[in-house]
């Protein structure tokens, strides 16, 4: 069979670097994926109010899915790092991923690695359509905080700060400052001063 990309960029300097560039960007892909393994910091986009006992097994399986995203992406990285080095051994007659996951039919151990992966992504593909249920839409901002709009802030006491509460600024017990956006007449929003 005919070589097919990206195969056929490994016979120039040019290809190679390019080949070289790919693999790096899905290892910096798999690495993306690490984070959703090892970090609880996406837990925050899905419902508060859902049963924990589900919420912890979306969660579980959310985890697993990602390591099989992360172990297809090596794959792909290993792929394009091989095709560098000119190794004969990489077959490219069928689409990119299915070429990368065919290298780990080498071998009995290589085939259980490909299982696995395949079990794992069989995960994420579960994990995603227990989110479109389980994650918030919209997702809310990085600072999970709500900001309250002006009309609403509670009353101005004695020693408050009149200008803070009338520009849209919360000043909270704890000293964080909230904003909201105002409309002027003209219908253009107008931010507070510490507008991020």
């Amino acid at each position: 069979a005919a070589e097919t990309w990206p195969a056929t960029w490994r016979h120039s300097s040019l290809g190679k670097a390019g080949l070289a560039l790919l693999g790096l960007a899905f290892l910096i892909a798999t690495c993306i994926q690490l984070q959703g393994v090892l970090s609880k910091q996406w837990h925050k986009d899905y419902r508060e109010d859902g049963p924990k006992w589900i919420m912890r097994i979306i969660f579980t399986i959310g985890h697993f899915g990602f390591a099989g995203r992360g172990a297809a992406l090596l794959a792909m990285a290993i792929m394009f790092f091989k095709d560098v080095a000119d190794a004969d051994e990489v077959n490219h007659t069928s689409t990119m991923v299915a070429d990368a996951l065919q290298q780990l039919q080498a071998n009995r151990g290589l085939r259980a690695v490909l299982m696995i992966i395949g079990l794992l992504l069989i995960m994420y593909g579960t994990f995603a359509v227990l989110s479109s249920w389980a994650r918030q839409f919209p997702t809310r901002a990085p600072s999970r905080h709500r900001v309250v709009p002006a009309d609403q802030l509670p009353e101005v006491h004695e020693e408050d700060d009149e200008e803070d509460v009338e520009s849209g600024v919360d000043v909270r017990a704890d000293g964080r400052r909230h904003l909201e956006m105002q409309q002027q007449p003209a219908g253009q929003a107008k931010m507070g001063v510490d507008a991020v």
